[in-house]
């Protein structure tokens, strides 16, 4: 250990230099002056020194402690004893060290900074009675701080207790922790239905070697389940690897069937969270129902923050067989019967699709004999001319405000939910929870904060609209020979022609099913297409919106300073009709709301909007998303924007199938 004056002895060297010289000076000019300037001097060269070994005596002292201590009944000397030991001072500076903490390191640690030597040192060590954790170089230690209270000094013995070898055996633990992948083909009877059993059998074995070898590349194992179900076991280093390559095993599914419109694609659910493989087997589960919510073609890794996604670039995948909407039309039925009455509500702000599905659900419960009424909020809807016009038709009595809603709910209360999933969205929180009983009806991707404790669970991405899946529900629903009224049948149409743009985006085979089911119920096309009228007022500022719009890489970001009346409506207008220029993937156009800004995007299908509003804590489907940001100017929601669209076409960019060499 280096004396404490080495390190001052340049200092004392300049110190006594410059009071010699300054001596000298003063006897050129006055023998008096040069005395007194000896005398001062000394006493600054003697103050000096006597405070640097007051500052050693302490330390000294401090080490004698430490000596005295190391054993009970034992003088064994500090410097022998068998574990790193440093005496730190108020700067957290080495001040002295035995010999074993002098050789972790690679140069001389006296009077270095504690933090620069040792990773993972903070001043609240000294709080911790149990250790804290700390690494030097590739070894592992418990720092344990303690305060010398006895010579009230400021310096602070460090030990340190190397636990090396326990650290690598359960760093090797946790990186071999099973990780289960429940992997199943999204649209195996669609894609492969039409093929002979022979050519089945060949696209079949050709996905179960992709798989295999995708699989054979970890330590892990792959258990075939039936045709389209799978469930493969590996390390969690595995993960780690194919989180890397973010999940190629997608893109090389994807390319199996080139010369088709319709790809065959998987979805998986990982987890690697569980305690045991019975848990990890369950969260896996969940996490699958969580890919195919959101459209399938992706990959749900369930994390301790929630959920990661990997893939669901691809638009969702439409399921063409009527089996789930019988089925859960039959568990509806069940439900109704159980219960004394029925609330039936949408999202906040309702739209056509909200309003459409929920009134027509009401109105077909109420012709099965139950007591069902619409939640319905006049002032913040943006459908009141379905609401009007429904309301001319002497339909009033089936729409109730909040406050009437929740004095007739009760245990035995039906709560149905139409075009969206979370509780946020809904036009009233409180009234969800006072219901004991749920069902939600839904077809936007799914997310991750979804109303749970659900008895009925009908939620189906692939389908155009709310209404397309309502309309499948009274199929089953209405009694013998009864049909819902021409007005419920227009509001349906309403929804579906509001989601698919006319008819133009996310259409389906059930979704012509689902308008032709309506016209027969005497749906007026006519009727629907003044739904969607404007007057010149709403056409000028929806231009302005239109005008204001910047591209950036392909998509077109509006916002307007100008206040604009009925906004939400003139918003979500102004940013399907962005989509009409040539070139663009998307549009988001965006409004003030209070003291945050609003959100409203709109795509063909070339970008997900969803995905890219979903950081931002927004939802919806592929085609149509939108987000509400609290507390946020617009050049700052402009700019998450930006980030937002950068951040999904590298992604898309990085997911993209490889050229085959």
């Amino acid at each position: 250990m280096k004396k404490p004056f080495s390190k001052f002895l340049p200092l004392l060297c300049a110190m006594g230099a410059f009071c010699l010289c300054f001596c000298i000076l003063a006897a050129f000019i006055n023998w008096q002056l040069f005395g007194a300037c000896v005398v001062l001097s000394v006493v600054l060269m003697a103050a000096v020194v006597l405070q640097l070994q007051k500052v050693g005596q302490q330390a000294m002292e401090i080490v004698n402690c430490l000596q005295f201590g190391m054993a009970s009944g034992n003088l064994g000397a500090a410097q022998d004893f068998p574990m790193p030991i440093a005496v730190l001072n108020n700067q957290n500076q080495v001040v002295w060290h035995n010999q074993l903490f002098y050789n972790l390191f690679s140069d001389d640690p006296a009077y270095r900074d504690i933090s620069q030597l040792i990773e993972g040192f903070h001043a609240d060590i000294a709080a911790n009675p149990k250790g804290t954790p700390v690494t030097v170089g590739e070894r592992y230690f418990y720092a344990f701080l303690v305060k010398d209270r006895k010579y009230d000094s400021d310096l602070n013995t460090l030990y340190l207790f190397e636990n090396t070898r326990l650290r690598r055996i359960a760093n090797e633990y946790a990186r071999t922790r099973p990780a289960i992948l429940n992997i199943t083909v999204d649209n195996y009877e669609d894609v492969l239905g039409g093929y002979k059993d022979s050519e089945r059998s060949r696209i079949l074995g050709q996905l179960e070697q992709i798989i295999e070898e995708y699989i054979g590349k970890t330590s892990g194992i792959l258990i075939k389940l039936n045709t389209r179900r799978y469930v493969a076991i590996v390390e969690k280093r595995d993960l780690r690897s194919m989180k890397l390559d973010r999940f190629s095993l997608l893109d090389t599914v994807r390319t199996l069937l080139p010369d088709t419109n319709n790809p065959l694609t998987l979805s998986m659910g990982v987890s690697v969270q569980g305690k045991s493989l019975a848990e990890n087997m369950e969260i896996a589960s969940l996490a699958l129902d969580m890919a195919l919510g959101r459209g399938g073609d992706q990959v749900a890794l369930r994390t301790e923050n929630g959920y990661e996604f990997f893939g669901g670039v691809a638009r969702g995948v439409e399921r063409r067989t009527k089996v789930k909407s019988r089925v859960i039309a039959r568990s509806l039925s069940d439900l109704v019967a159980m219960c004394q009455n029925v609330i039936v509500m949408g999202h906040k702000f309702a739209d056509l699709d909200a309003l459409g599905s929920a009134a027509a659900m009401a109105r077909c419960l109420q012709k099965c004999g139950k007591n069902a009424h619409v939640v319905y909020d006049h002032k913040t809807s943006l459908a009141n001319v379905l609401y009007d016009r429904m309301c001319n038709f002497g339909y009033s009595d089936l729409f109730i405000t909040s406050d009437k809603a929740e004095d007739i709910t009760n245990q035995n209360t039906l709560v149905i939910v139409t075009d969206t999933h979370t509780a946020d969205m809904v036009q009233d929180s409180a009234l969800l929870a006072m219901g004991s009983h749920k069902a939600i009806i839904d077809h936007h991707r799914r997310r991750v904060d979804c109303i749970g404790g659900a008895t009925v669970f009908y939620h189906e991405p692939g389908a155009s609209s709310a209404s397309e899946m309502v309309t499948e529900l009274l199929s089953y629903l209405l009694p013998d020979n009864q049909q819902i009224e021409s007005v419920f049948a227009d509001g349906l149409m309403a929804g579906i022609a509001l989601d698919t743009k006319n008819y133009a985006m996310k259409t389906g085979v059930r979704t012509f099913e689902a308008a032709a089911t309506l016209r027969g119920w005497g749906a007026d096309t006519i009727e629907v297409k003044k739904m969607f009228s404007t007057s010149l007022k709403e056409y000028s500022e929806r231009t302005k919106l239109v005008t204001a719009a910047k591209i950036y890489k392909g998509c077109a970001i509006s916002y307007c300073n100008e206040v604009i009346e009925n906004v939400r409506v003139v918003s979500a207008q102004a940013a399907d009709e962005l989509l009409e220029i040539n070139n663009i993937l998307a549009s988001f156009v965006l409004y003030k709301a209070g003291s945050g800004v609003n959100i409203s995007a709109r795509s063909m299908g070339q970008m997900n909007v969803q995905v890219v509003l979903e950081k931002m804590g927004g939802g919806g489907h592929h085609t149509m998303a939108g987000a509400q940001l609290a507390d946020t100017t617009p050049q700052q929601a402009i700019q998450m924007i930006k980030e937002g669209i950068d951040a999904y076409l590298n992604k898309t960019e990085a997911e993209a199938p490889k050229p085959n060499n």
